[in-house]
């Protein structure tokens, strides 16, 4: 299995569970190192943000919308999107 593209999402199992669960977006945060996986990029039908031990993650959500930033340590922002 490829580690590095399925961080974060767990194994096969789990992703077809969550497939079927209508998310809008996976937040997870096990894992020591930042990722995201945009939606279908890695048999994931959503998009995951895996936060890290370096990083922080801002959710503002209204009106249906998802605005995401995640910064590191130093402020650099790497991740800024908004999920529909």
């Amino acid at each position: 299995r490829d580690v590095e593209r399925s961080r974060g999402l767990g194994d096969v199992y789990k992703r077809q569970i969550l497939n079927k669960a209508n998310i809008n977006l996976m937040i997870a945060g096990h894992t020591h190192k930042f990722a995201f996986h945009k939606a279908n990029s890695a048999g994931n039908s959503f998009p995951v943000i895996v936060g890290s031990n370096q990083s922080a993650t801002r959710l503002d959500i209204q009106k249906g919308r998802i605005k995401a930033k995640v910064v590191d340590r130093k402020g650099q922002i790497l991740l800024e999107t908004v999920f529909e």
